[in-house]
């Protein structure tokens, strides 16, 4: 409430003139209670993910039992969406619904039954607009029932070359991979190459779950 506010709400029986006793005590007044003002409506912002910052999401962090390991307030804030929705969900659609929205935010499309959707049982497709990198994709492993399993169609491709490689050592096993739930259709032109000495065990690349 600034000093105008305040002054507009007394009564007529006060003098309102700047050089009145009471005129100069709401002056003196009136910035700290418009900073207590601006105070609680941050607090008041901060109780929810969205706004909250450094330790007030370390909190909510706790309540939810979701540590930060060392992840930014940007990182952070996904994964506690997630683990609230993980905290409530019953592993129906629903609950899948709502736990990937809160990981690929306005990037999600539509979920759909695996079954109907590539002829598969037991699995699921969800529809992405784009495929983001920084997005904890593996998280949705742990919102599905045990058996079921997760495929990203992309409908939007947003690299038009991907390059995978690999050096090994003599005597070395090396395996190179993405992370991958399940099928990523794509129309990326894929570039894999090898490199390995003598005496070299193993040399694997594929994408792997």
């Amino acid at each position: 409430m600034n000093l105008k506010n305040m002054i507009t709400r007394l009564t007529s029986n006060y003098n309102k003139n700047e050089n009145s006793n009471i005129y100069k005590l709401f002056s003196i007044l009136a910035p700290e209670v418009e900073f207590l003002k601006e105070l609680f409506e941050k607090i008041e912002s901060w109780q929810g993910i969205k706004n909250a910052e450094g330790n007030a999401l370390d909190l909510i962090g706790d309540d939810v039992r979701q540590e930060r390991l060392g992840l930014t307030d940007e990182q952070y804030r996904p994964m506690l969406r997630f683990k609230v929705s993980l905290n409530k969900s019953n592993a129906d659609i629903d609950s899948v619904n709502t736990a990937i929205k809160s990981i690929t935010e306005d990037n999600f499309i539509r979920l759909h039954e695996g079954y109907n959707y590539i002829n598969e049982p037991a699995s699921i497709v969800i529809r992405l607009k784009n495929f983001d990198k920084n997005v904890r994709y593996d998280l949705i492993d742990n919102i599905l029932a045990a058996g079921v399993r997760a495929n990203l169609k992309v409908e939007k491709q947003t690299l038009d070359r991907l390059y995978i490689g690999s050096v090994t050592l003599c005597g070395e096993t090396t395996t190179v991979y993405p992370y991958n739930i399940g099928v990523i259709e794509n129309k990326t032109t894929v570039y894999v190459a090898t490199g390995y000495s003598a005496g070299s065990e193993t040399v694997e690349i594929l994408p792997k779950r």
